[in-house]
């Protein structure tokens, strides 16, 4: 093979240049003028490529610049084949070839690579990951930063030194140039991130750039990744989640996050770290990101990004239940960070930190009962703190935050029965109704609050089990009425209610729902035919109610409605729009008249259910804002990539592609290159 690496080298590089016509005779298929053939141009770079692994050493100098020049042209060839055995050349050159200096190489295949990611199919995208996973891991080598000289040149002497033979002295300096790497973590991750946060990268760019990550550190192994943990996460939260062009739209905000979630817990967190990398991981996101946020910012400090506090909640939470017990180093910096996070003014932290201290709580379920009474204590206080004059600005939040965990931790008391007193339950239960039963006397911003932290205690008691819930519901089924009376005529027009009000009863009506529907998932023993018909009635009223007010209002809605595409705002900080009140309400009666199943007591509903349902999909004038109109008008007839179709509504409405995938591809898929997947295909069905 080594005696025939010039003559191979030399008819492949041939074979792969020609893209001339050939003369196909007739009586053959398609007989005419054809480029030359696609499988016969791979082969040869693929036969080419084989050759290397065992006679890499014998390939010519001489032959070497017209190859990486052919080569570097077919990785912007347009057969994708072409593209893919390329790829593998440029691996086989570096793995068994020294007449490829690295750093050359990553400034010339790079650009080639990531302009060719952008129309990749799948099997394509993986080769070309597989190349820069490659070239940069091998950055990280040690001896890789050190020059070695070129062959046939001698250093010339320095004036004034002996020119004769003088010997040579070994020093520690020069053993410790060969630990030398070619690029620190940062340099090598930033020729990933540069292309994706640029302004100009498409979106199928981005999403394969994700890929290439995964790669990289698959390629880079789990000693190095854990070795290197604080640094990658550095990287990911100032590189990926916090640049401009990742918080330009909500699309783009969640898909981020979900890029971000694959990475780090799919792939680092799952089959990378081990116990006591766990560990260290949990620490690492409390003492850089967790901690650092304060409830008041002290002067000259930055607050940790919201987008950044979201990825860091999941991924300690995903790293408790991993670890199964969190050693006591950890209880003690974790539990305060938690519970200072649920006064955040962002509605999705407070909703991860509950979620973290829930898990923090069920795998250590000795903290259970002091952080109940600290909660149940602090919400009671603050409670009785609203509308005063000396309550705080964001004391609203900041009560709404603390029942979300709250009622996450009295949902854990079934699996820690132990650790859960019964008396602590009625408590909760006492405090939610006469938050209920206050509400009407005081003024629509506090009673808004007063029955948003009602029913959230209420809905976290009903997967307490049957025996605490048949207890209370007749009480149950009374509130229940209360909050979903039959509409009244006021009801489905507009009148003089302002939109602060149109919110409380919208609100009221989603929040009574959601316990309901709690209710039904947990109790289905209860639901009797008598207890179905009362709840078919209630959830009757409630889709006549949204009907007459999305009928009544719908002017008002469409001006309303915001460019969805549109910058996000903190949804803590801006007061939800009717709109998407209006769109949770309908969601949640949705989701109730499923839940309740295929009873007797919904069969008159039926026609009305599949009109509801049908008009959120097929209704073209459905939450469309004037902007979102002229913005469709001008694009008319110019629609021609489904990856620009982000709509921020209508995107992963069907999950077919999904079920698709999941029976053809995914029981010989590896779980990450899935995920991935997904994320990287145009529908997409992500939720904030």
């Amino acid at each position: 093979m080594m005696s025939f690496m010039a003559e191979i080298c030399t008819v492949s590089v041939k074979v792969l240049r020609n893209t001339n016509l050939v003369s196909i005779p007739l009586g053959r298929q398609s007989p005419g003028l054809h480029p030359q053939s696609v499988i016969l141009r791979t082969h040869a770079v693929v036969a080419f490529a084989k050759s290397l692994q065992s006679a890499g050493r014998a390939l010519p100098d001489a032959l070497f610049k017209d190859l990486l020049k052919a080569m570097r042209a077919g990785l912007q060839d347009k057969a994708l084949p072409v593209q893919r055995a390329c790829s593998e050349t440029f691996i086989a050159l570096h793995m068994y070839s020294a007449a490829c200096p690295l750093q050359p190489t990553l400034d010339s295949v790079i650009p080639l690579a990531m302009k060719s990611l952008e129309t990749a199919d799948h099997l394509t995208r993986r080769a070309l990951s597989r190349l820069l996973a490659n070239l940069l891991a091998a950055t990280q080598e040690p001896g890789s930063g050190v020059v070695a000289p070129e062959q046939g040149k001698k250093a010339a002497p320095k004036e004034g030194e002996d020119q004769g033979n003088e010997p040579t002295v070994m020093t520690s300096a020069a053993q410790d140039r060969t630990g030398k790497t070619l690029l620190t973590t940062q340099d090598m991750l930033k020729h990933l991130s540069g292309p994706y946060n640029r302004a100009n990268s498409p979106r199928r760019l981005r999403n394969a750039i994700i890929d290439v990550y995964v790669t990289l550190f698959s390629t880079l192994g789990a000693t190095y990744v854990e070795s290197h943990y604080a640094e990658i996460v550095k990287h990911l939260m100032e590189e990926v989640v916090l640049p401009p062009r990742g918080q330009s739209s909500r699309h783009e905000v969640l898909t981020t996050r979900e890029s971000v979630g694959v990475v780090l817990r799919d792939l680092i967190g799952v089959r990378f770290l081990s116990e006591t990398g766990q560990v260290m991981a949990i620490r690492e996101w409390t003492n850089s990101y967790l901690k650092k946020w304060q409830t008041q910012a002290l002067p000259g400090s930055t607050r940790t990004n919201k987008y950044v506090l979201i990825i860091a909640l999941r991924e300690v939470a995903g790293l408790l239940e991993q670890l199964g017990n969190a050693p006591p180093s950890i209880l003690e910096v974790l539990a305060e960070p938690l519970v200072r996070l649920l006064s955040h003014d962002s509605y999705s932290v407070r909703l991860a930190a509950a979620y973290a201290l829930r898990r923090f709580c069920t795998l250590n379920p000795n903290q259970l009962p002091r952080l109940l009474d600290v909660l149940l204590a602090e919400v009671t206080k603050d409670l009785g703190m609203l509308g005063t004059p000396t309550a705080p600005k964001e004391l609203d939040q900041r009560v709404i935050g603390k029942s979300f965990a709250l009622s996450a931790l009295m949902a854990t008391s079934p699996s820690r029965p132990l650790y859960v007193s019964h008396d602590i339950t009625t408590r909760v239960f006492d405090l939610a109704v006469s938050l209920l039963k206050k509400s009407g006397d005081h003024d629509v911003a506090v009673a808004m609050v007063e029955v948003q932290v009602a029913w959230y205690l209420v809905a976290s008691l009903m997967s307490l089990g049957q025996g605490l819930v048949k207890q209370h519901l007749p009480q149950l089924l009374v509130l229940w009425r209360n909050a979903l009376p039959k509409p009244s005529s006021k009801d489905t027009s507009v009148g003089e209610r302002g939109e602060l009000e149109w919110s409380y009863l919208l609100l009221v009506r989603e929040c009574a729902l959601a316990a309901v529907l709690n209710f039904l998932r947990h109790n289905e023993t209860l639901v009797n035919i008598d207890v179905a018909r009362r709840l078919a009635t209630l959830f009757t009223n409630t889709l006549n109610f949204v009907n007459g007010f999305a009928t009544a209002y719908g002017e008002a809605l469409r001006e309303q409605a915001a460019n969805p595409n549109g910058p996000t705002s903190p949804i803590s900080t801006i007061r939800p729009t009717l709109v998407e009140r209006e769109a949770n309400l309908r969601r949640r009666v949705l989701q109730c008249f499923t839940a309740l199943g295929n009873s007797s007591a919904t069969e008159t509903m039926h026609a009305a259910l599949l009109q509801a349902a049908i008009t959120v999909f097929a209704d073209p004038d459905n939450y469309s804002g004037s902007a979102a109109q002229a913005a469709i008008a001008a694009q008319a007839g110019q629609f021609t990539d489904v990856w620009q179709a982000t709509d921020g509504y209508a995107s992963g409405v069907t999950s077919l592609m999904k079920e698709r995938e999941g029976v053809e591809e995914g029981l010989n898929r590896d779980t990450v290159e899935t995920a991935v997947e997904s994320i990287v295909s145009p529908c997409l069905n992500l939720v904030g």
